[in-house]
């Protein structure tokens, strides 16, 4: 018979197990369930009547029997005294559910096996965060190592953790060369303006579009463009900084060549003793320069935006003609005709008039290509009075031109080029 102490055990045990908070069961050696508490019910959506009739084979997922069952029977046999495993149940409802199950052995007195206890933990909702972890791990991975720009890593005392294969090619190090070392590739001549920029990031603050000079591994110094930002843990504490850069040299240099170039052409059209005007597809003045305000006696400034005010009425009709040409990509040279100006003169003038168009194209007259990259056309021209040119309107005196000028300079707001006059009167 029990004596009061062993029935008092058991009465603990038997508490303990229909009210723990986590899944309890006990299994025969043959995995069929003997008894179960309400947690493990509610767990897997069987009710205790149902597991009762069912075996763990029931409700394992298929990928996960194999396992499971190896494992029982390790135990069983006594070549493990407890173990535990992560595992997947297959709800009542078709859905996963992921488990830890701790499993133990229960033997009589001649150590021969009576069943198996089970203590099943629902980890679902980990075990889909985790998997969600690695997921987006790996994409970030992929982002670093497959990304045309170059990244690396460091902690909060300027060693390398990790570049990328981009920064290798950028730059010239290996990774395996200058990992657990500080960044070889700041010139120094800016080491202390960049540690300034360091202990900003690690104060929190972002820099993006850094434009700065890096030096590979030759001691090529290369233009680079490059955002930094904090590195951070799990828990949002900072621990070191990022750095994605690209290399800019060749943007910086034609930049430079530009607005060489450009300013040289501005000083051209500034400075150019003809009248030159820009007009879009509506016909309303975009700009106009020194000698047309000369010339024809208004200012930019209240003309700008406007339509020509320079065309006699008579012409009208003429000149609509001939923008239309204009703006279906014609253009026309050496055009003779009549221009008003503010005080009501009338001048004889010789024109050339070209599309501007929002790309390069052959070198025929002056453009200016707005930024909206519409269509329209510029003119250039002298008025009847002025003396004839010194320069001959011949092939080899354009090329004169082009060279010395230079043939055509883009930039994002304006196309530039011109052709010298072919009827100087």
């Amino acid at each position: 018979m029990p004596t009061t102490l062993q029935l008092s055990q058991q009465k603990l045990f038997s508490h303990a197990f229909h009210h723990a908070p986590i899944g309890m069961a006990i299994l025969s050696t043959e995995g069929e369930w003997l008894e179960v508490n309400s947690a493990l019910c509610q767990m897997i959506g069987y009710s205790e009547s149902d597991l009762l009739h069912m075996t763990f084979r029931d409700i394992t997922h298929p990928d996960d029997l194999a396992t499971s069952i190896e494992l029982g029977n390790q135990i069983v046999d006594g070549k493990l005294d407890c173990s535990q495993m992560e595992k997947r149940y297959i709800h009542k409802d078709g859905f996963v559910v992921w488990i830890l199950i701790y499993l133990s052995i229960l033997r009589d007195e001649r150590r021969q096996p009576l069943g198996l206890i089970a203590q099943i933990k629902d980890i679902t909702e980990s075990k889909l965060a985790e998997q969600d972890l690695k997921a987006k791990t790996t994409q970030l991975e992929s982002f670093i190592q497959h990304n045309a720009d170059a990244i690396w890593m460091i902690n909060e005392t300027d060693i390398i953790l990790e570049v990328n294969p981009a920064f290798e090619t950028l730059f010239g190090w290996s990774a395996a060369e200058i990992k657990g070392k500080t960044l070889p590739m700041i010139p120094d001549f800016l080491q202390a303006s960049m540690e300034q920029v360091h202990r900003r990031i690690k104060a929190g603050e972002t820099v993006v579009g850094l434009e700065t000079i890096r030096q590979r591994k030759e001691g090529q110094l290369l233009d680079v463009e490059a955002t930094l930002s904090p590195l951070r843990d799990h828990n949002g504490d900072i621990i070191g900084i990022t750095g994605i850069c690209r290399d800019v040299t060749a943007r910086k240099r034609a930049e430079q060549e530009l607005k060489a170039k450009t300013t040289q052409l501005e000083s051209f059209i500034e400075n150019n003793a003809d009248a030159i005007w820009m007009i879009n597809q509506e016909d309303r003045i975009l700009a106009v320069n020194p000698a047309f305000e000369k010339l024809f006696g208004w200012s930019a400034d209240e003309i700008h935006d406007q339509r020509l005010p320079l065309i006699p009425d008579f012409l009208q009709e003429a000149m609509e003609q001939v923008h239309r040409r204009i703006k279906a990509g014609e253009t026309v040279v050496g055009l003779e005709t009549i221009r008003q100006r503010k005080d009501g003169q009338l001048l004889d003038v010789e024109a050339t008039l070209s599309p501007l168009r929002d790309h390069s194209g052959t070198i025929i007259g002056i453009t200016v290509e707005p930024s909206s990259g519409s269509q329209a056309f510029a003119v250039m021209l002298q008025p009847g009075s002025m003396r004839r040119r010194s320069l001959k309107p011949e092939p080899h005196n354009w090329s004169l031109l082009s060279r010395t000028m230079g043939i055509a300079f883009s930039s994002s707001t304006m196309t530039v080029w011109f052709r010298e006059l072919t009827k100087p009167l």
